[in-house]
């Protein structure tokens, strides 16, 4: 089975407990399953993990609910870790770039007010 992510968005300073919230992302499991809303964690011991996302629940409804266990679980984190890092390192680059073309215009402006 092919596990993608098909959507991240970093979260700055959040928290639920001792957990930080680092990035909510969809998941998709080719040919099973496209889960949206799920979570990477930054534990309290500095480990990473991976949250399934809140179901719906309304009264008198059983609980519902997903959680990645197993090796299932392994994979998503890898997965899930892989696009964030990927992700970090495509915005500081774009970053760089900016930087970069900020630069050459302040210098055509020194310039040119020469």
């Amino acid at each position: 089975m092919t596990i993608s992510v098909t959507m991240i968005r970093l979260v700055h300073d959040a928290y639920v407990g001792d957990n930080q919230l680092i990035a909510y992302f969809d998941l998709r499991l080719e040919g099973v399953a496209d889960i949206k809303g799920c979570a990477l964690v930054k534990t309290r011991d500095r480990g990473l993990s991976v949250w399934s996302p809140p179901c719906e629940r309304r009264a008198n409804e059983p609980e519902r609910g997903i959680k990645f266990i197993g090796s299932l679980r392994k994979a998503v984190l890898q997965v899930a870790k892989q696009a964030y890092d990927d992700f970090v390192a495509h915005r500081a680059a774009n970053t760089r770039e900016v930087s970069a073309v900020v630069a050459l215009v302040r210098e055509i402006e020194q310039r040119d007010a020469a």
